[in-house]
């Protein structure tokens, strides 16, 4: 056999062998849930999930927002739902009505529910990125407002936080929002921002802002035993990429509660 053809055999054998691994191990990497688990249906986003493990029985939220009719006008409405059996059956949780006047985009809650946030557009506020915090299980919430990044034109309103996530226990705990600035008229992306609280919402600290990208979904979850009072969390959005003219998807990582990301 001509030995060009033979090396491209060998060639396209280790490529058919190697890509589906390769394929694989991404799927994995990017969201390590239950085995069984499976997202509902709804009408609208999903913006963040929660496992505590990745057993048949782990104990899972979801929360995002739903596209209903309101005064014959389809507003979005946040939602949080739970399973108790890895993902597989859902059920929804009754939430108080979050403050009026303010564009709600989501919710996220610890998996004991006794931290939730959710992020939000204040049209009369300034700053105008504003957080709703419960600490009481859905039942009441609080306001933070949140400071544009330092590039950030003070009188561009598109800066939006658009999803968020919570984890961990009391002290333990780590919740994150991100979003960024879109231009009304097309996808051109003017600048990402990333905010997090290690201190049960006391407190937020800028993570990440930077032009060229917006974040817009999340997930978080604990550690393993050995490391039960550790945060993983993971962003995912968009970024423009001036070479080929249009949108790529970019990704941020913490493994150790927030001290870094990447």
């Amino acid at each position: 056999m001509n030995i060009k053809i033979q090396a491209f055999l060998i060639s396209l054998l280790l490529l058919l062998y190697v890509c589906p691994l390769f394929s694989v191990g991404l799927v994995q990497s990017k969201n390590q849930l239950p085995a069984q688990f499976q997202y509902p249906s709804v009408n609208g986003k999903i913006s963040s999930t929660n496992c505590s493990n990745h057993s048949a029985n782990a104990f899972c939220l979801i929360t995002g927002f739903e596209v209903l009719k309101d005064k014959n006008k389809e507003k979005p409405h946040p939602f949080v739902m739970q399973s108790v059996d890895g993902g597989h059956a859902w059920k929804k949780l009754l939430v108080s009505d979050l403050p009026p006047g303010i564009e709600w985009s989501s919710i996220s809650c610890t998996l004991d529910k006794n931290l939730c946030m959710a992020p939000g557009y204040d049209p009369n506020g300034t700053p105008w990125m504003v957080i709703a915090q419960s600490t009481d299980q859905l039942q009441s919430w609080q306001l933070r407002y949140i400071d544009l990044p330092s590039f950030a034109d003070p009188n561009n309103r598109n800066f939006r936080l658009q999803t968020s996530c919570c984890s961990g226990k009391n002290a333990n705990s780590l919740c994150f929002a991100g979003g960024g600035s879109i231009e009304t008229f097309g996808r051109y992306v003017l600048g990402a921002i990333l905010v997090q609280s290690r201190d049960q919402g006391k407190s937020w600290e800028n993570v990440n802002s930077f032009t060229g990208g917006a974040w817009d979904w999340s997930e978080c979850s604990m550690g393993s035993e050995i490391e039960q009072y550790i945060v993983k969390g993971r962003v995912e959005g968009e970024i423009w990429d001036p070479n080929t003219g249009g949108p790529e998807t970019m990704t941020e990582e913490t493994d150790d509660s927030g001290l870094v990301w990447n």
